[in-house]
């Protein structure tokens, strides 16, 4: 896979040589993770806030921020394992006061629930016509509710040109993957489960809201 690592700045700073193993963990309409190993020689570029670019193997850039990282010192040399989150949870602090699209496409609520941040409409399938409110929710909240009713699923994607991130893309598609009918049930189909949690958001601003829609 194709990474590339950026400052918190989104200055680019190296594409990552020495990857041991990467996970991508999404869930449709929901947590959106990425973890991986590096050694050394990368890993000094690496730090809470860097930004991390990858390429899937159908040609979509991914954006993610760093939010974790552990230290395994080696006889090679010191290993980072770095957990990091999609940028899409930027949106978590944009907010969307009040907007009421009605009777109208998914393309036009997703562009009303990204009014406020730097996000952009990409891909957006025809999913006919419907309704529903913004009022007073983050701006990820807003594109969750479009998904929700007009039945679509949600993937971001960025674009690089060179060694810069030139847009970023919400798509709303009518479908992702398969649902096969199962569960995995711990001790049943999962030999482990690890949750690591961080507690490192700050919150810069808050907003008081008397009752009523």
């Amino acid at each position: 896979m194709d990474f590339k690592v950026f400052d918190r700045n989104e200055h680019w700073i190296c594409n990552l040589t020495n990857l041991i193993s990467a996970k991508h963990s999404e869930e449709i309409n929901g947590e959106d993770t990425l973890t991986f190993e590096v050694l050394s020689r990368d890993s000094e570029f690496i730090e809470k806030g860097s930004r991390i670019v990858y390429k899937d193997k159908y040609g979509y850039w991914h954006e993610f921020v760093v939010k974790g990282i552990d230290e395994s010192h080696v006889a090679d040399g010191v290993i980072k394992n770095v957990f990091c989150e999609s940028s899409f949870y930027e949106t978590l602090g944009d907010y969307v006061e009040d907007r009421r699209p009605q009777d109208t496409t998914a393309n036009i609520a997703l562009a009303r629930a990204l009014e406020t941040t730097r996000w952009e409409v990409g891909i957006v399938d025809d999913l006919g016509i419907n309704s529903t409110n913004f009022y007073h929710i983050s701006a990820k909240e807003a594109v969750h509710k479009v998904a929700e009713v007009w039945k679509g699923e949600i993937r971001t994607r960025v674009e690089v040109a060179g060694t810069q991130i030139t847009h970023r893309y919400v798509d709303l598609l009518a479908r992702r993957g398969g649902d096969y009918g199962r569960r995995f049930t711990y001790t049943k189909d999962l030999e482990s489960v690890t949750r690591i949690v961080h507690r490192d958001d700050v919150i810069t601003a808050l907003y008081g809201y008397g009752k009523g829609e």
